[in-house]
């Protein structure tokens, strides 16, 4: 799983990046935020609110599970991601 945040600020290369390497990929998966729809053929739209940090978490585990990745996070799995979620949180927060 490949994750891309604040993706409005390079939108116009969509097409050639993310696209592309979608395409190229069996196995990745990305999830992109982004205050703009990307409009490209796979995209799927999920509108958020900002998030609790364990909303956050838990809608991250969804996501996992979506793409088949089904066992429950370890501890430090869990950890990682909350990690992750503080991480965009900061970034989303400066901008």
């Amino acid at each position: 799983m490949i994750g891309f945040d604040n993706f409005e600020q390079i939108n116009q290369f969509a097409s050639s990046t993310i696209v592309e390497w979608y395409h190229q990929s069996v196995h990745a998966h990305f999830i992109v935020t982004s205050r703009q729809r990307l409009s490209v053929s796979m995209e799927e739209v999920y509108e958020l609110p900002p998030f609790q940090e364990e909303e956050a978490i838990q809608f991250f585990i969804a996501q996992q599970n979506r793409i088949g990745i089904k066992e429950s996070p370890s501890p430090k799995d869990r950890e990682r991601i909350s990690t992750i979620v503080q991480k965009i949180k900061t970034t989303w927060h400066s901008n």
